[in-house]
């Protein structure tokens, strides 16, 4: 096996209730989470781990290269990766232990628990395992026969387990689990060449995208950028009261424009949230936090629903409203972590539950929008 060089494992938080009960829900993940956390591996922020999100793709590419320091020094034959975004240097480094791979690497998607262990076999050097050792599994035959032999490697090195006879394979990989999973690897081998405090990798990148700023990229980039995109007429006219609100308010309206991209599917909607409510942002109205249309805020004009989400992100960063805010502004602003909010990661967990949400706006929307 090869010599570990570097830590593997930061998660990236934001708020939830989850992490101050989760030696409760995940008592088979205490030593694991522990062990991370006390050498600077695992580390976390507002008091929160979310131990029970799914693990990217793309996370698992960065956390796998930085564990056993994978030659990051070449190129992918992935058709949809890109030099500029922060994960393209570690889908580089992987992708010779991806023991099943297409012509995409899909980054955004969840990793199974079979994909996971046998690429960590892969990368560590390990030999495969014997096949029929498996066979005592109820759901053997579920194991992709691709996988089978780093799998069988995993099982008998204690990296991967079964429950109650079953490895289940192909369920989703959670950060728990990771971490528990990345720990039994590192057990096997000499102290000498485990982890150690402070020797910490973030697992998200180095992404630190700034809301407060001039902005950096001009409205006709943002127009040009989506009309490439199929954008509506109304979406692209309105990038001008965009900038013109960032003007105002301090904030790079850049950002709040991919944001509106990626929550209105460039201004064709579909969802619950409907064209005529002129809600570019997914808003909520005060005192709800369900799905239906009417938990939604509607605004009079265009217009105003630009001020109203330039209006919601001064309440996360602290900056004063302009003009008469929306109901749901003060709710916001009543929350603990109101006007802390620096960067675009922080909205993940926060504005939207999916904790890649802000990597969405980053990745798909705000840096093809920076090249035009």
């Amino acid at each position: 096996m090869k010599k570990i060089t570097a830590a593997f494992l930061m998660l990236m938080l934001c708020t939830t209730a989850f992490a101050a009960n989760w030696q409760a829900q995940y008592p088979w993940a205490v030593d694991a989470v522990n062990y991370c956390m006390n050498t600077g591996i695992l580390v976390g922020a507002d008091g929160n781990l979310l131990l029970d999100q799914n693990i990217t793709r793309s996370q698992m590419a960065k956390l796998i290269t930085a564990s056993f320091s994978l030659d990051k020094n070449r190129t992918n034959s992935f058709s949809d990766t890109d030099p500029s975004v922060w994960d393209y240097e570690y889908i580089n480094a992987i992708e010779p232990y991806m023991l099943i791979k297409g012509q995409t690497f899909n980054g955004y998607e969840s990793v199974s628990r079979e994909e996971f262990a046998a690429t960590i076999m892969a990368a560590m050097g390990a030999s495969d395992g014997d096949t029929t050792n498996l066979t005592v599994y109820n759901d053997y035959n579920d194991i992709d026969r691709r996988y089978r032999g780093a799998v069988a490697a995993a099982v008998e090195n204690d990296v991967l387990k079964g429950a109650d006879y079953n490895i289940n394979p192909k369920n989703n990989l959670i950060r728990a689990e990771a971490c528990t999973m990345l720990h039994r690897a590192i057990m096997l081998l000499p102290e000498s060449q485990r982890p150690v405090a402070g020797d910490v990798v973030k697992l998200e990148g180095e992404m630190s995208t700034d809301l407060i700023g001039d902005a950096q990229i001009s409205v006709e980039q943002a127009k040009a950028w989506a009309r490439d995109k199929g954008a509506t007429a109304k979406f692209i006219n309105i990038a001008d009261t965009y900038w013109y609100y960032g003007r105002q308010t301090g904030l790079r309206p850049e950002i709040l424009y991919a944001q509106a991209a990626l929550e209105t599917g460039y201004g064709k909607y579909g969802g619950v949230v409907t064209e005529d409510m002129n809600n570019w942002a997914g808003i909520k109205v005060a005192n709800r936090n369900d799905d239906a249309k009417e938990a939604h805020e509607s605004f009079e004009t265009p217009e105003e629903g630009v001020r109203a989400h330039f209006n919601h992100v001064c309440a996360y960063v602290g900056l004063a409203p302009i003009g008469t805010p929306h109901a749901r502004y003060w709710s916001v602003l009543s929350l603990s972590w109101a006007g802390t909010i620096r960067t675009l990661e922080q909205f993940s967990g926060r504005w939207c539950p999916d904790p890649e949400y802000a990597i969405k706006i980053y990745d798909g929307c705000l840096i093809p929008m920076s090249k035009y």
